[in-house]
């Protein structure tokens, strides 16, 4: 009888090695995995042909970056702060208003 739980007992501690050991030898993530989700923009600086930088969105532009795992990825940026539109609804904005919020 002591001979069984001792087998019992060694066949458990066995599975329980092999078990815990396969997480450890994952094989690495590919690029196109570790890529795949949503990131947030950090800085966004372009660079003029003399060398300079400048920040074409302005200080602290927001952005979000999705890819998805079929190579597909969407890409949106704006400035931090877009001027206000008196009425609060740009489809009332005048013509002053509309030229500030897309060209600035």
């Amino acid at each position: 009888m002591n001979r069984i739980v001792n087998f019992a007992g060694a066949i458990f501690f066995c599975f329980g090695c092999f078990a815990a050991s396969s997480h450890a030898i994952e094989p690495p993530k590919t690029l196109k995995d570790q890529l795949t989700g949503a990131w947030r923009l950090i800085s966004i600086n372009n660079l003029r042909v003399d060398g300079s930088k400048y920040e074409l969105f302005g200080a602290n532009a927001k952005g979000i970056v999705i890819f998805d795992r079929n190579g597909t990825y969407s890409f949106q940026i704006m400035r931090a702060a877009r001027p206000s539109f008196v009425a609060e609804s740009r489809l009332e904005g005048t013509s002053e208003e509309n030229k500030a919020a897309v060209k600035e």
